[in-house]
């Protein structure tokens, strides 16, 4: 591991020293960068002593991770793998979109957590064990995120407090497919409906670009036809 920060470092500073300052005005520069001062800073650490002050630097480990990060350099520099930056251009465009359609999903999932709480909780039992679980799972707003995070979007352990409660309570099956109609759909499309708009935005660009580029010609060859009293070669002269 220590090899391959060296190796960073003499990378990042032969090309310092033959593209001098354009080298420093890409962003993947700085990340390199980043990355370089991550590994150096955790061979410090690990080469120094082991007294009380210093062991909260062990946190720092973490930073290996960071290392991963030179794949993105990597990625983009490969010219056989124009596939994959194709979807990584289409993830960083639909990045704000997904961010804004998650912050609404757990808005939607917090509404039926509220509902399981108000509704599904006071009609727990708290005589034998089994009920344990479903108590816990509805005891408060984000215990009840969770169970549904984990059951309607992940599709996990539905026969553990879901069925149960069903069961024993028909009138719950409402809220736990009420939230799979509105959760469930949207989670698994949210996607494919991004990139679809952008194809669509895309080709209906390059559709506009082409029909103005075709008239613009057409004025050209107008302007230029001498029949139409446009510009001919004597007028040139």
């Amino acid at each position: 591991m220590d090899s391959c920060v060296l190796v960073y470092s003499m990378e990042f500073a032969l090309n310092l020293y033959l593209v001098k300052l354009p080298f420093l005005k890409d962003w993947m520069t700085w990340l390199d960068l980043f990355v370089i001062v991550c590994g150096w800073l955790e061979i410090v650490i690990h080469f120094l002593s082991q007294p009380t002050d210093v062991y909260f630097f062990r946190d720092f480990r973490v930073l290996r991770v960071v290392r991963i990060m030179r794949l993105a350099n990597f990625v983009r520099k490969a010219r056989s793998l124009r596939e994959l930056r194709k979807m990584l251009t289409m993830l960083s465009t639909c990045t704000k979109t997904l961010a804004w359609s998650m912050l609404f999903c757990f808005g939607m999932m917090t509404m039926w957590a509220m509902l399981l709480v108000e509704l599904v909780n006071p009609l727990c039992c708290t005589d034998t064990e089994a009920c344990i679980p479903c108590m816990k799972a509805t005891g408060s707003i984000m215990e009840a995120n969770l169970l549904l995070f984990k059951t309607v979007i992940a599709g996990d352990s539905w026969g553990n407090i879901a069925v149960p409660l069903i069961e024993a309570a028909p009138l719950t099956a409402i809220l736990f497919c009420g939230s799979l109609l509105t959760l469930a759909p949207g989670q698994s499309r949210r996607w494919h409906i991004q990139v679809f708009n952008s194809k669509v935005k895309k080709e209906f660009i390059i559709k506009v670009s082409y029909m103005m580029g075709e008239d613009y010609l057409w004025a050209i060859e107008d302007w230029l036809d001498p029949e139409a009293g446009g510009l001919s070669i004597k007028n040139l002269r």
